[in-house]
């Protein structure tokens, strides 16, 4: 049964966090913006979720500080959702029903049937119309970041161009090699030696490497001679990587002994390291540089949105 406890409002960072001992305690205000209250419920619906991940991997003390941490965080984020309501609220943002209505038929989607939405609801102990009022919320509350927060945030090409050349170094490609292998798999006598030492003698006389691939490997893409691409140096076995150093293409190793058996490699083409195109990274550039805007001006936001609310925080 998927968990309406997805329904967290989420502004603009998903906080997932755990906490314990949430057994049998009544539930009381844990914290208030002007008048509008943050129960303890509340926060242990949104700690929830993490629990089980939490307590499966830590102990002791670095539990108790991690549960700590995140009882702060989430509440902090509680606050700010109330605090983002509050000013949404006073902005006079209109919803309509039939937005509520769209929202909704999209979050249905999340479950299989119907049906399984209304149980869900039902176990969560959550009315329709209550589901409905946190939609509105949530709509409300998205209207307002957009129109007030993030409205002016805009990426230039000139910044794109200047955070690639700042962080060029990050879009290095490593250089790469083309090879191709014979493979002959240990057995349990000398018979796999002694195979592969043939091999090498008839590459030797001149015979074709991809041929006597196709012919005697045992390895991946044998059928096709042996052909494995091209990989960076990093991936090969420190053997290999080393009996291919300073290598001209089309040369080939003397058979190696690895734990894959024994290997004759043969390179086949190189390709330099290079920097990767800027047209090819654009779009990465500029999505992190609009989260790192988005991030500033909520932060900056919120900062004085909060000197304009009266915050009282209770105990946890």
């Amino acid at each position: 049964m998927k968990s309406f406890k997805l329904f967290s409002l989420v502004i603009l960072f998903q906080i997932l966090f755990i906490t314990s001992g949430y057994s049998e305690i009544v539930d009381y205000i844990a914290a208030t913006v002007n008048k509008e209250i943050i129960t303890y419920s509340e926060l242990k619906e949104k700690l929830a979720p993490a629990i089980e991940y939490y307590q499966k991997n830590y102990r002791g003390n670095e539990l108790e500080k991690l549960l700590n941490k995140a009882k702060e965080e989430i509440l902090n984020n509680a606050i700010e959702e109330k605090v983002l309501l509050i000013n949404a609220e006073n902005s006079n943002i209109e919803v309509t029903d039939e937005e509520i209505e769209k929202n909704i038929e999209e979050f249905k989607k999340k479950f299989s049937t119907s049906d399984e939405f209304y149980v869900g609801l039902k176990k969560e102990g959550i009315t329709l119309a209550d589901f409905k009022e946190k939609t509105k919320s949530r709509i409300k509350i998205s209207k307002f970041i957009r129109l007030n927060i993030l409205k002016d945030i805009r990426i230039t090409d000139e910044e794109i161009t200047n955070a690639y050349k700042e962080n060029k170094e990050s879009f290095l490609m490593p250089g790469q090699i083309k090879i191709s292998q014979i493979l002959i798999k240990l057995s349990d006598n000398n018979d796999a030696e002694k195979r592969v030492n043939e091999i090498s003698q008839k590459l030797e006389t001149g015979e074709d490497f991809s041929s006597l691939a196709k012919l005697y490997s045992e390895g991946p893409n044998a059928s096709l001679g042996g052909d494995l691409g091209f990989v960076s140096l990093e991936e090969l076995n420190p053997q290999i990587k080393e009996a291919l150093d300073n290598m001209v293409i089309g040369a080939y190793t003397k058979p190696i002994q690895t734990s894959a058996g024994y290997q004759i490699i043969k390179l086949e083409d190189k390709k330099p390291s290079q920097y990767t195109p800027i047209l090819e990274v654009k779009d990465l550039i500029k999505k992190k540089l609009y989260d790192f805007k988005v991030s500033e001006a909520y932060g900056k936001w919120m900062e004085s949105a909060k000197k304009n609310v009266e915050i009282n925080i209770f105990t946890l």
